[in-house]
């Protein structure tokens, strides 16, 4: 139980980076395409877009560090509670 609630401060951190960056990429996206500018705003919705789709590997990349926080712990959980008493 103790292992599992072990968090990453720098994988909270891209995981919280990553979801900004998908919210405001979707959200440009959505106001340059209500605006009705679409043929000079092209580059902007591309660009939008491209900001979204960036946030999936930091957000991935944070989960990877939590997880992998939590993986140490529980070894070392498992280590010590399977030590041999002399």
């Amino acid at each position: 139980m103790r292992a599992r609630n072990i968090t990453s401060f720098s994988g909270e951190l891209c995981k919280i980076s990553g979801d900004i960056d998908i919210f405001s990429g979707l959200l440009f996206s959505a106001y340059i395409f209500a605006n009705g500018s679409l043929p000079a705003g092209l580059s902007r919705i591309v660009f939008s877009l491209l900001l979204a789709i960036a946030g999936a590997p930091l957000m991935a990349l944070g989960i990877i560090a939590t997880n992998s926080k939590r993986q140490i712990a529980l070894i070392a959980l498992q280590t010590w509670t399977n030590a041999p008493f002399d």
